[in-house]
């Protein structure tokens, strides 16, 4: 029988293994909806190994501190699964864990920031100024938005969107900056500055990353499902998690990019007062 340490070590594999298949799924899904074949939905975890089994150049222009960027990224989101109730699986939420949550996923973008600047290349720099704006528009929505369900407890509990409406609209958007999927993909622009904070990474710094982004795709997932979709069963709770990425991916197909003063005003001027406005009816009728 399993201790809690073996089912924290169960769903953090099974989280990153989720991770990898929804990026797989919303790559194959959003070709199919734009009447393309696309890759199959295993092609990320064929990436992931190819990553860490290639050797990883170093630029003389690169800074020994690059590396701190993968790591953190990786390990704020890693530790965000422990914080997230999954189905039945043990999770360490508590009193005030939502603010852990916040933390950690700012630390997340700050390890994307920190690794294109010591990178030394122009696109790298580019791209992490450009994730360092588009942060400061999506984290007030993000925030708000979640603070609304869990006024009370401040930790991350089973709500319905209902409840909530405003603040779900808010959240949607405001995850698909925190995701940089269009319009939001701002800081990855390939037809403007190649492949932004990771242009000049590549091997296992690169391979970190991808792996960084699956576990933030499947945290943020999983918290819509709980948070929003009122959580449930194991099997129920993928099911939900399958139909956030659905939803994702069809936000991401439906819009172009915006330009960073276009992306600053959907978040200020459009998510922010939603979630605001349904915090004020919570704050009200609580």
């Amino acid at each position: 029988m399993l201790t809690d340490l073996g089912f924290l070590v169960v769903k953090i594999v099974l989280a990153g293994f989720l991770g990898l298949l929804f990026m797989g799924i919303m790559r194959k899904l959003a070709a199919r909806l734009q009447h393309r074949i696309g890759p199959p939905v295993w092609q990320p975890f064929l990436d992931v190994i190819k990553l860490f089994s290639k050797e990883s150049m170093r630029s003389k222009r690169e800074s020994p501190y690059l590396i701190l960027g993968p790591v953190i990224s990786l390990a704020s989101y890693v530790a965000v699964i422990f914080l997230i109730p999954i189905g039945g699986l043990p999770s360490f939420s508590f009193y005030g864990s939502l603010i852990y949550v916040i933390y950690l996923f700012l630390m997340g973008v700050a390890g994307y920031i920190i690794a294109g600047y010591a990178s030394g290349n122009p696109y790298g720099g580019i791209g992490s100024s450009r994730e360092l704006v588009q942060a400061f528009g999506f984290e007030l929505p993000f925030i708000i938005a979640l603070l609304v369900p869990a006024l009370s407890t401040l930790s991350i509990e089973a709500n319905w969107f209902f409840l909530y409406p405003l603040s779900f609209v808010a959240f949607l958007i405001a995850v698909q900056g925190e995701l940089s999927l269009p319009p939001f993909h701002i800081p990855h622009a390939e037809q403007e500055i190649v492949a932004g904070i990771t242009t000049e990474l590549s091997g296992y710094k690169l391979g970190m990353f991808e792996l960084a982004y699956a576990f933030k795709l499947f945290a943020l997932s999983s918290i819509i499902a709980v948070i929003f979709l009122g959580g449930g069963s194991f099997w129920l709770f993928l099911g939900k998690t399958f139909l956030v990425v659905f939803l994702l991916t069809f936000l991401r197909v439906l819009f172009a990019r915006l330009t960073i003063d276009q992306g600053l005003k959907f978040f200020w001027l459009g998510a922010a007062p939603l979630a605001l406005l349904n915090l004020l009816i919570r704050v009200v009728i609580t």
